[in-house]
Parts: structure tokens; sequence; C-alpha cells
């Protein structure tokens, strides 16, 4: 059960990611599911690094958004929003 949970949140999850532009999506999944930096991505996306830092942020922000109508990842918006207070 709690390994159909989790496919289920996790399909539930990249279904929110689509959501998102590509730009936003993009260093998101770098940064947050891969564990590059900024400098990093900066380099892969071709774009300065304040530039992925603001789409980090804005694409933080649009999840946590998202997250909320999604009852089975609640506790993840609650998380990225702590997230988005620590910076």
């Amino acid at each position: 059960d709690e390994d159909a949970a989790r496919h289920a949140r996790v399909r539930a999850f990249g279904r929110l990611l689509e959501q998102i532009s590509e730009k936003k999506r993009t260093v998101f999944v770098l940064h947050e599911l891969q564990g590059l930096s900024a400098a990093e991505i900066s380099e892969i996306v071709d774009a300065p690094v304040l530039t992925v830092r603001t789409r980090l942020f804005y694409a933080r922000r649009e999840l946590a958004e998202l997250l909320k109508s999604e009852p089975s990842l609640a506790a993840l918006a609650k998380e990225l929003s702590g997230t988005e207070e620590a910076q």
C-alpha cells in the first residue's frame, strides 16, 4: 500500500511540475532533484546565475501553490514554502 501511495504521489507531482514553464521547471529539476548549484545550472541553461536563482524562486512559489490543490502532496507544499522563506 505504501509503495502504491508513493507512486501516486510521484505521478501527481510530475503532473504539477508540467504546469510550470519549461525554464522554471528545468532549473527546479536541476537544482532540487539533481542537486546542481546555481552556477552549474547557469552554464547548462546559458543564463546568468541571478536569472537561475530567480527562476528557482518562482518555480518553488508556483509549485507550492499548485501543491495545495493536491491533498496527497500537502506536506511537500509546506516543505517548499519553508524553503522559500529560508532564502
